[in-house]
This record gives C-alpha cells, structure tokens and sequence, in this order.
C-alpha cells in the first residue's frame, strides 16, 4: 500500500512503499535532470543483486523534471516495494541532497550512485558487505571501470589516472600511513567507489551539511583524519560513467567550486578538538601543503614520492570489462 507523500519540511517531500525490516543496503540514487533511460539502468543494476536485503532511495535535488513516474511505473512492472522516492522541491546541492538521502535510509549500510553508474556483478553488494563485516570496517573504498557512450549509445571501457594512484599503500593496511595518504597527500578515490555504515556516514553528512555544498565525498576525507576504521575493497564494485561528473567535467568553474569545498573542509579539519599527536602531525604538513612556502613542501613525509611516481609512472584504469 502506497503511504503517500508526507511533508518534512519545506523542502522536500516524500514517498515510501512497504517498509521491509533487516535492510541490509540502502542504495542512494541521487538524481538532478537526470536521464530517465540512464537512472532506470542504474536501478536495473541495483535490482538484480542477489542475497542481500535492499532498498532504494531516490533522491531528486530540484529537477525540471524528476521522472518518478517514469521509475515508479518501472518498480511497478518489477514488483519492487521497498523503495523510498524524495522531492527535494528547491536545488540545494549534491550535499544536501546526500542529506535527504542518508535521513531516510533504514539499511545498516548506505551505498550512494547516480545516474548511468551501475553495481558491477549481482554479487558485489553481498561480497562488499561481507568484507565490511570480516575486517569490522565502518566504510571502504574499491575499484571501478571507467566507461563512456559512442555516437551510438554505446557502453566503452576508457581509460584515466586511477584514484587513488598509490594503491600499496592501502593494501599493506596500515591505518595511519593509509590516513597520511589520503589526507595529507590527497591520493584520494572517487565517490562512487565507497560503501559506508549508514549512521556514521550519515553522521559526517550532516557535520558538511550548510558548510559544503557540492564535494560530498569530503566526508571520507574527514573520516580518515578522524581514524574512523577503513580498508581497501580489491574488487571492481561499480561501472562508472566518467566525464559527466562534476569531478570529471574539467571546467573552470566546477574547478573552483571544488577547490573552495576542499578548502572549507580543510578549515574544519583544523578546528577539530582533542587532537592526538598524528593528528597534530597531519594538520602541520596539511598546512604546509597549502602554504605559499614551495621549499617546506618537499620536506612533508611522501611528498616528493607521490609527486614522482604520480608524474613519471602514472598509474591508469583499465580500459576493458574484466
């Protein structure tokens, strides 16, 4: 039974069908003007996962037009009940639609996609939580295929410098040399590539919410510096439509957008309380990397290792389906 839209607040509004105890996953499709035909394969790849308990959120950020009835006419013909539909009436931006998302989520993990991505296999959310669980991560990264569409709407496998670059790092499983990477070099990875306990990333959205506005994967950023326990997922978990993020758009002002994002969680990483002394660590060189001072920088632990290795031996995707 359809329990009709309910009014939050002044912002968004929203549609759930059946609530279904024990969720597992809560898959996220954050949507803005989205391609109707690119979100329904985005579903399609959520749908077909095999034992694992889900839901589906979508989460609309203020469309000219949202397409539900398109999608919910898809869940209809699939005969999926477990879905929660959120209209956003006002664009407030990638974070705050994250937001919508992540308040709605009942599962014990949270796996956020957009349109034209896709889950890779129909065990991948099964075996991604069952290495959350082994290793008692709170979130982890993995790996993707990068792809694009030819004049014919035709799915082809592309190449592009991975993210991170530094990979050994991150498979020897050291926590603190993991978090140096990641904060203080900023050998990051992309957003699609994370699965998360839903609390403690909802926890860090609401901490970016009013603050950021587009750079939502700062949060794994913040965890990181944080110490929030982490690994690295060895398996190709998504196929990633790259070049139409905003992250991949290579336009100057997303660039600046970006780049004023990653500065204010810079500022908030700095005003973190009850330091440890890595911490401290962290902050000093994460100062010194933005600083004005080019002689200071070459004397930050791995810095000069990163800068050679990303320049001379540039570690790229692969460039076809594995």
């Amino acid at each position: 039974m359809v329990l009709g839209w309910t009014k939050l607040n002044l912002d968004n509004m929203v549609k759930e069908k059946v609530k279904m105890d024990g969720v597992e996953v809560s898959v996220a499709v954050l949507t803005y003007n989205s391609d109707k035909y690119k979100t329904i394969e985005t579903i399609k790849s959520i749908l077909m996962q095999e034992k694992v308990t889900i839901e589906i959120i979508i989460s609309d950020d203020g469309s000219r037009d949202n397409n539900f009835d398109f999608i919910e006419c898809y869940f209809k013909e699939r005969n999926f009940n477990q879905y929660i539909i959120i209209l956003n009436e006002k664009n407030r931006g990638i974070v705050a639609n994250n937001y919508s998302a992540l308040s709605r989520a009942t599962g014990k993990y949270v796996k956020c996609i957009s349109p034209g991505d896709q889950l890779y296999r129909k065990n991948t959310l099964r075996k991604w939580v069952d290495f959350l669980e082994k290793n008692n991560y709170k979130w982890c990264f993995s790996r993707a295929v990068y792809y694009q569409r030819n004049r014919k709407s035709q799915v082809e496998v592309v190449t592009a410098l991975t993210h991170p670059q530094n990979i050994k790092v991150y498979k020897q499983k050291n926590q603190n040399n993991m978090r140096w990477q990641y904060v203080v070099l900023s050998d990051i990875a992309v957003g699609v590539v994370m699965l998360c306990e839903t609390q403690t990333q909802l926890q860090y959205i609401k901490e970016i919410t009013n603050k950021i506005k587009y750079a939502d994967d700062n949060i794994w950023r913040l965890m990181m510096f944080d110490g929030v326990q982490s690994g690295f997922y060895d398996e190709y978990t998504v196929l990633y439509e790259f070049g139409l993020g905003i992250s991949t758009q290579n336009k100057a002002i997303w660039k600046r957008r970006l780049k004023m994002d990653w500065e204010k969680t810079n500022r908030i990483i700095y005003q973190r309380k009850k330091l440890d002394d890595f911490q401290c660590k962290m902050i000093k060189a994460l100062k010194t990397e933005n600083g004005n001072n080019e002689l200071k920088k070459f004397f930050i632990k791995g810095f000069i290792e990163h800068k050679i290795k990303r320049k001379l031996f540039p570690q790229k995707t692969i460039n076809y389906l594995p």
